[in-house]
């Protein structure tokens, strides 16, 4: 329902086992393992590629940089509800001693008629599982799921976004055991260290197409915002006392996460109240310079 109280487009839902969606979570393979599913390119849409009903503009033949930016931005809170989704339904199914990844469907309900955020909505539904993963490696496991979500894109593999995370685990733990009795505020520095440098340190990579990154001169996500988010991959990837999620990751990670999604909207959706504010204002100030 619009927020109007009209009614309007009917919601587009779409159910895609993430054992497949895993595959890249978007592009070109994930198009083509999910090609002939009704409705699979408006989740495809929804992760990675533009659409009209993300930002206003995206579609130009060279948006602006402020459009990309906001773009980017968009992307970034989708995943991140996604993740929340899948943290918040193994929370209720009570799958905190293992992962059943071959087993985990995700819906994307797609409300056209609604305003942003609230038109796009995330579930996550758990099938009987046959092949749960080990209680131990849970916070791997969604470690590695929220590397590909944030770092896979057209010159990333999925492959290649799990060895980027276990790579800067592996540098942090390394880093983390050369200190004695570390503090938490010291591992922090430690872990903000390691991922303030390579590849984990480009926020811009969350948007798939290079043609489109190719449009920002600077980072669209605050670095902040960005640390936070590659802080949980690393949080979950490491298993260093004091500032590890350990073996029972799922609640901690659910607050986390809701911190992380509380900032990320207001970086995006403010962003957007901000402009149109100074829109109203040069308006304003135009009419007043040009009465009719």
């Amino acid at each position: 329902m619009h927020p109007s109280g009209t009614s309007s487009t009917p919601p587009t839902q779409v159910e895609v086992s993430l054992d497949v969606l895993g595959a890249l979570l978007g592009g070109a393979p994930a198009k083509r393992a999910l090609g002939s599913t009704p409705g699979t390119s408006a989740f495809i849409a929804t992760l990675d590629a533009p659409r009209a009903w993300l930002s206003p503009g995206i579609h130009a033949r060279k948006p602006s940089e402020g459009v990309v930016r906001q773009f980017a931005l968009e992307i970034a809170v989708l995943k991140t509800r996604c993740f929340d989704a899948l943290v918040r339904m193994l929370i209720g199914a009570g799958h905190v001693g293992g992962l059943p990844s071959a087993r985990i469907k995700a819906r994307m309900l797609d409300q056209p008629g609604a305003m942003r955020p609230a038109r796009w909505a995330f579930e996550v539904v758990l099938e009987d599982s046959t092949g749960q993963t080990s209680p131990t490696s849970l916070g791997e496991d969604l470690g590695k799921l929220l590397s590909r979500l944030l770092l896979v894109n057209d010159t990333r593999t999925p492959e290649q976004a799990e060895q980027i995370a276990i790579q800067a685990a592996a540098a942090f733990t390394a880093s983390a055991s050369k200190l004695r009795d570390p503090s938490p505020e010291q591992l922090q520095e430690v872990a903000r260290h390691q991922l303030s440098r390579g590849e984990l340190a480009d926020g811009n990579g969350v948007v798939y197409s290079a043609t489109m990154r190719s449009h920002m001169t600077s980072q669209a996500i605050p670095s902040s915002l960005w640390l936070t988010a590659t802080t949980l991959i690393l949080r979950l990837q490491s298993s260093v006392a004091g500032f590890s999620f350990g073996d029972a990751p799922l609640l901690d990670l659910y607050a986390e996460l809701a911190t992380l999604g509380q900032r990320l909207d207001v970086a995006t959706f403010g962003a957007m109240a901000r402009r149109a504010e100074i829109e109203a204002v040069v308006r304003s100030q135009l009419d007043q310079l040009n009465p009719s």
